[in-house]
């Protein structure tokens, strides 16, 4: 019997912590001259919320604020409406540490934000969603990428808007990663035993006995719980 379907009521409540959709999207969309790229997508194709909400922002320095927030997925912003209702980018996002947005806390490593599953010591799983853009058409302003056919959104959001109309394709797609010392890394079978390496042949044993499929939340956060145990 796989250990996943022993962990019963604990996993069901871990399993139905996210809202967010698991699956792959993809889309086409028309972007219109002169105008902010960003706000031309929907918000639940390109937030982590599917509404700005009121949340707690939790600083480095240990002080904390209140304000109507969202996440931007594609350029990785923290976002608010102001009084005069514009939503504007948080400038020192860089201090934020923490984001509680109803029962939803978001953390940030290495300038990106992940919503937490699990926390164990200094050890984190959580999930990140991830945006990425490809102009049908490539703009000479828009940085041109040697490494990779999809451009990276720090480049694509850098330069925005786009000075003629033209279509451009996306995707929106949830990774699942480990985070220690404000660093992350895509779940995968060497990901967990560097994370946990006084388990290394217990990880590998419990990944070929449970079929684990790191693309799946329930595999990964029973892996996890497997790890953190005595």
């Amino acid at each position: 019997m796989k250990f996943q379907k022993k962990m019963g009521l604990l996993m069901g409540l871990l399993i139905s912590c996210s809202l967010i959709a698991q699956e792959k999207k993809q889309g086409t969309l028309l972007a219109k001259s002169m105008q902010d790229f960003i706000n031309q997508f929907p918000i639940e194709e390109i937030y982590l919320l599917p509404e700005f909400t009121n949340a707690t922002l939790f600083y480095k320095d240990g002080t904390q604020s209140q304000a109507n927030i969202n996440i931007c997925s594609a350029d990785q912003t923290l976002r608010f409406i102001d009084q005069r209702g514009d939503t504007l980018s948080l400038i020192n996002q860089d201090q934020v540490k923490r984001v509680l947005a109803g029962d939803k806390v978001f953390i940030q490593a290495n300038k990106h934000f992940f919503q937490e599953l699990i926390v164990y010591g200094q050890k984190t799983l959580a999930q990140w969603q991830r945006f990425e853009v490809e102009p049908a058409t490539k703009h000479e302003a828009i940085p041109a990428s040697s490494t990779a056919r999809v451009y990276q959104p720090h480049e694509i959001f850098r330069n925005m808007a786009f000075p003629t109309e033209q279509e451009v394709h996306y995707s929106s797609q949830i990774v699942y990663v480990l985070i220690e010392d404000n660093q992350f890394t895509p779940a995968s079978s060497s990901s967990f035993r560097r994370m946990f390496p006084e388990k290394k042949k217990a990880i590998k044993a419990f990944i070929k006995e449970n079929d684990t499929d790191f693309d799946k939340k329930e595999d990964v956060v029973s892996l996890f719980y497997f790890c953190t145990q005595d």
